[in-house]
């Protein structure tokens, strides 16, 4: 199995690759890793940090709340990576959440992919952020996109971090521009002093209403007026305050909450199921909706059957099917050959005897629940019960 963390020397330039699936957490293995990345870039001009897969960090590992924090430590690994001498650049993409704006916040650079998103959402289920989060935000975001972030849970874009300075470029090719940031100056961001305490009261009452009754909010509101504060004093208060509400009674809850429902849509009971092999679909219905269900099937290499209540009605969504298939090919999106192979393969009627073979049907026509009770009592009298869908 490949190290989730993973050091690469090209010259003076270090690459440092975070693969631990599917999100790249802050779990165990990626903490030890990044911390012995920290000293094997030593002497490089610049570190270079990515992550695989289909996002940045996106979030901490929090399988692992309910027990004791395990060394090393999130904030340790994350002032590691900011007081390193060689600087470290973070190629951001995906989403980058929680610990891992945490760790971006740290890095002396960050370059962007376009649609790339940020947030701190562990207010989200009861927390503080607990790797200087909270500390970090104001000082490299200022107030307000740090209340949006920590206290509302809100997620910005990446033309949002650059209005504010806290993304140097947003790139389709962020490699490309690594030379770009070697020797270049920067301060750290918890170096940087906040221009002027948090207007408290200015923020309270939309933090209050988006709390609902739940305190997360507000304990995140006290921690970012902290970041007045020296860092090496504000950032142990925000760690102990995580911490503590890790075992509150709210953040249990809504981590239960968290997991049921991710759980929920992956239900046991079809762990082993094998899917329904589909060649042929019945669709009642051939109007606007119906067509274009239909179309998009037949794009699919499905047969598709279409039952109407008129021959009129049957003849129409036919010319109207054929229709869109002929748009399709006159833009150059399928064959003449396709044309037609999917022309031959629509039949319209009004027997619904003949979608007794059909290995799905799909009610494209009523909002009433009593037509569509008579329509799939219709239909269930031809076909099996596991082939409707509504």
């Amino acid at each position: 199995m490949p190290e989730t963390v993973q050091v690469n020397v090209d010259g003076a330039i270090a690459f440092v690759s975070i693969n631990n699936p599917p999100v790249n957490a802050t779990s165990l293995s990626v903490r030890e890793g990044l911390l012995a990345a920290v000293n094997d870039v030593q002497g490089c001009d610049l570190a270079v940090l990515t992550c695989e897969g289909r996002t940045f960090i996106a979030g901490g590992d929090m399988s692992e709340f309910d027990a004791p924090p395990v060394e090393p430590h999130l904030p340790d690994v994350i002032d590691a990576i900011e007081n390193s001498a060689t600087p470290f650049l973070a190629i951001l993409h995906g989403t980058v959440l929680g610990g891992g704006l945490e760790v971006a916040m740290a890095c002396a650079f960050r370059v962007a992919k376009p649609g790339t998103r940020f947030g701190l959402p562990e207010v989200n289920v009861g927390l503080v952020p607990g790797a200087g989060g909270t500390q970090r935000a104001p000082r490299l975001l200022g107030w307000s996109a740090a209340v949006d972030m920590a206290c509302l849970g809100q997620m910005k874009s990446a033309e949002d971090l650059r209005d504010l300075g806290a993304v140097d470029l947003i790139s389709d090719d962020p490699m490309a521009h690594v030379q770009d940031f070697v020797g270049r100056a920067y301060t750290k961001t918890s170096d940087r002093v906040v221009a002027a305490p948090m207007d408290r009261e200015a923020y309270l009452p939309k933090v209050q209403k988006a709390a609902r009754g739940r305190q997360g909010p507000l304990h995140n509101l006290e921690a970012l007026s902290w970041a007045t504060e020296p860092f090496s004093q504000a950032q142990p208060r925000e760690r102990a305050l995580h911490l503590d509400l890790r075992s509150s009674a709210e953040s249990q809850a809504l981590r239960h909450i968290f997991f049921a429902e991710r759980a929920a849509a992956k239900p046991k009971a079809l762990d082993q199921a094998q899917p329904l092999a589909i060649k042929r679909v019945a669709i009642v219905g051939g109007g606007l909706m119906g067509s274009g269900i239909a179309a998009a099937c037949l794009n699919a290499d499905l047969a598709v059957t279409i039952i109407e209540q008129t021959e009129a009605a049957a003849t129409q969504a036919a010319k109207t099917v054929t229709g869109l298939m002929q748009g399709a090919l006159d833009r150059g999106k399928i064959t003449a050959s396709d044309f037609e192979a999917r022309c031959a393969a629509l039949v319209t009627t009004t027997d619904y005897a003949d979608a007794a073979e059909a290995d799905l049907a799909i009610e494209a026509v009523f909002e009433d629940l009593n037509a569509k009770r008579t329509v799939f009592k219709d239909l269930s009298a031809v076909m099996r019960p596991d082939a409707l869908l509504a």
